[in-house]
């Protein structure tokens, strides 16, 4: 394979801050294709820590550019010379995108012309923009489903769960889950067994992303109901930790980490507000000192901040909206935002053009290396080294100790001490052999 810089060719000796340049200036022109481990006169000369650059590229293109452009980009290597090349393939983007820590500004804004990335003009921002804006967004009902072989089993159990009676025979109508043109829209795929948009509950060892990743885990596959349950259950059972203890009182007094009712207010309105034309889905952060509930869409597009602060409603999705309602998932009378408004203030809200975050902190008593309660269960004190064990077979229970090792950053003698702590407290139990079995989180 012969590389030659071209209009739509970037050629990069090492992985560096250009990348980003270049992956903007593609999604801003015509799409292109980014060669990391390649001279500019063309000489391959491979990349050593492929994995490592692997990874720091996803993280540049999840977190450091703005609208998400994770579905316009492909990543992979090549083989050539006996050399590995990292491949980043860029389509032609749907919007205005920039790198995040510079905003919509001749900083964060490129465009590719000839072989160079040059940045944007405040014109052409302008410009631009109010062409992306211009362009009619589809709707949940406007938006034609990526399968038509949709089954609603499950979305009907929660029908039946709450007494709502509905009619087979009308049953798609009454739910305006088709096109005009018979379809079924994107309402009826986020509703089906067979939605499939991933949505991730993922953690960091620090206060941002550019702290040690530690886990993700994926839920969806199903109804977006049951993916907005099992993130809540998952949240509360592995990530709302409590420590209990007595002040000279006879009552035990509990300290939790998360305000429960405020979580989940913020994940609910999350799943039912998230702008699913990006076909990306909501996502919760978990870092040391806070919770990061983030959505895509502009929850002031039609509405002023003071009053999406006041509960006054304004939905992305008022067919979901109305569903969740009916299901008693949301209110109408705006509950929701006063709950989180009234426990946290209202600076825990970040508002973008393209998302919406709500950054909620930790229970400062609840954050100590010594927590008398995990999770509901009395069953001793656990140290630093074993809460981080915890969380991580929580997350999966399939974890090796290198891996866990790997994770924590921990000695092999460490981690199977801790296991073994774990383990004499009750808190966990292995299932099956060393070899074949799994953990089992108690």
């Amino acid at each position: 394979m012969i590389f030659q810089e071209t209009e739509t060719i970037e050629l990069k000796r090492i992985l560096n801050d250009s990348v980003e340049r270049a992956i903007v200036a593609f999604l801003n022109s015509q799409g292109g294709a980014i060669y990391i481990g390649v001279e500019d006169d063309g000489k391959v000369i491979g990349v050593d820590k492929i994995d490592e650059t692997l990874k720091r590229i996803a993280d540049v293109i999840t977190t450091q550019i703005l609208p998400n452009p994770q579905d316009l980009i492909e990543l992979g290597t090549k083989f050539v010379d006996g050399k590995q090349v990292i491949e980043i393939k860029v389509a032609k983007g749907k919007a205005l995108y920039y790198i995040k820590k510079y905003g919509r500004s001749a900083n964060g804004c490129y465009i590719r012309i000839g072989t160079s990335n040059r940045s944007m003009t405040e014109e052409q921002i302008e410009r631009n923009y109010a062409e992306y804006l211009a362009v009619p967004k589809p709707t949940l009902t406007t938006e034609i489903a990526p399968r038509q072989d949709l089954t609603f089993r499950v979305f009907k159990i929660y029908l039946d769960s709450k007494g709502i009676n509905y009619n087979e025979s009308n049953f798609y109508e009454n739910y305006n889950f088709k096109t005009l043109d018979g379809r079924f829209n994107f309402l009826a795929y986020a509703l089906s067994d067979q939605f499939d948009i991933s949505i991730k509950v993922a953690k960091f060892a620090g206060n941002d992303k550019r702290s040690e990743f530690m886990y993700r885990k994926e839920f969806g596959g199903c109804c977006l109901l049951k993916t907005i349950d099992d993130v809540i259950s998952y949240i509360e059972s592995s990530v709302n930790i409590v420590r209990s203890y007595f002040d000279g009182k006879p009552q035990r007094r509990d300290e939790f980490l998360l305000d429960k009712d405020s979580v989940r207010e913020a994940w609910i309105n999350a799943c039912v507000h998230n702008d699913y034309s990006t076909h990306l889905g909501p996502s919760i952060y978990l870092y040391a000192d806070h919770l990061e509930v983030f959505s895509y869409g502009n929850a002031l597009k039609n509405i002023t901040k003071e009053k999406f602060l006041k509960g006054i409603s304004s939905p992305i999705n008022p067919e979901l909206a109305k569903i969740c309602m009916r299901l008693e998932y949301v209110e109408e009378s705006g509950k929701g935002i006063n709950t989180i408004v009234g426990k946290y203030g209202e600076e825990v809200f970040e508002f973008e053009d393209t998302y919406l975050q709500v950054n909620i902190p930790y229970n400062k008593k609840a954050l100590s290396d010594e927590i008398g309660t995990v999770n509901g269960t009395v069953n001793g004190t656990v140290n630093k080294t074993e809460k981080s064990v915890l969380e991580l077979l929580s997350a999966n229970t399939n974890i090796t100790v290198a891996e866990l090792m790997q994770k924590t950053g921990k000695a092999e003698r460490t981690v199977k001490r801790a296991l073994a702590s774990l383990k004499e407290k009750g808190l966990i139990e292995r299932v099956g052999s060393d070899k074949t079995g799994c953990w089992k989180v108690l």
